[in-house]
């Protein structure tokens, strides 16, 4: 274990910098939201250049099993970091202590349901559409927000996540034109681009197959009529109301925790030390405390301080 003391201002993400030149892939698990984005902008101005490399994994900022669901721009930038961390590409993945206790779908789950399109690609609407929705995007009249689509006729308007934009796709008949960003306010066309990525618009499946899947765990883990649960109802009609994020375990076959998925990335704690006594082994302390069963082996952790 290393530990670096009297770390004052930037300093720190200075020092995180140094770190990066040796290691490729890096987690660091920081005290609070408020220090995360401070020392991501930070990192952000040390790499210059290399500054998309860093992700942030945010909360998702609502109670768990309330009535609420996660805002899309949070969504949207949690399924950007998710991706970014199964593309083997370098990263310097920013997350708060409890996001390593929270569940996140399997990698082959964001691999699988992601995709790629380009000019001059061949495109059936309908199967498009199809496979939008199966994706968890929402049709609508007007896009506004990330997770929404629109088609009228030769267009498809669609808000992907991971993007700060959307785009609309022009066909001419079953080929794909063109591809520009628009303005969702004002409904404007403006630059072209050769491709995009389109990524789930969820963080859990939402074909017929997942609802299945739900419908069957639901009557396993609670007893008495289902028919009785809102939540219930609305899936089993291919609706996901507001909420329905927590019931992630229900969707999936298999799910994990994020120290366990990547497990054997380098990480870095930014905790007092009671807390960090939790990640002192590469965060095998972290799982022996929440899943004693569990045994990890795991890369170094280190311990920074900035005061």
């Amino acid at each position: 274990m290393t530990t670096w003391g009297r770390l004052p201002g930037a300093a720190l993400a200075l020092a995180i910098r140094q770190v990066i030149r040796r290691q490729r892939h890096l987690v660091v698990v920081t005290e609070s939201a408020r220090q995360l984005q401070l020392l991501s902008d930070e990192i952000r101005f040390f790499l210059s250049d290399n500054n998309n490399d860093v992700c942030i994994l945010p909360g998702w900022e609502c109670l768990p099993y309330d009535h609420y669901s996660p805002h899309p721009e949070i969504t949207s930038e949690r399924l950007k970091t998710l991706t970014r961390l199964t593309s083997g590409q370098p990263f310097i993945v920013l997350l708060t202590l409890d996001q390593l206790i929270y569940r996140i779908p399997p990698t082959h789950y964001i691999s699988g349901c992601s995709f790629d399109l380009s000019r001059g690609a061949r495109i059936n609407l309908t199967t498009f559409r199809d496979r939008l929705a199966d994706s968890g995007y929402l049709s609508v009249s007007r896009v506004l927000t990330q997770g929404e689509f629109a088609v009228r006729g030769g267009l498809i308007d669609v808000f992907p996540m991971g993007h700060e934009w959307p785009f609309r796709l022009d066909l001419f008949g079953d080929e794909l034109e063109n591809i520009r960003y628009f303005d969702p306010l004002t409904q404007k066309s403006t630059q072209l681009t050769e491709k995009l990525s389109i990524l789930p618009a969820r963080e859990f499946p939402t074909d017929s197959t997942a609802i299945e899947t739900f419908r069957a765990n639901f009557r396993k883990q609670f007893s008495g009529d289902p028919q009785g649960s809102l939540i219930y109802r609305e899936v089993s009609q291919g609706n996901f109301p507001a909420g329905i994020e927590f019931y992630l375990p229900l969707s999936l076959i298999r799910q994990e925790l994020f120290s366990i998925t990547f497990r054997r990335i380098h990480a870095l704690s930014l905790l007092p030390t009671f807390l960090h006594l939790w990640l002192a082994n590469g965060l095998r302390s972290t799982i022996a405390i929440l899943r004693p069963e569990l045994i990890l082996n795991v890369g170094p952790c280190h311990q920074l301080r900035s005061h």
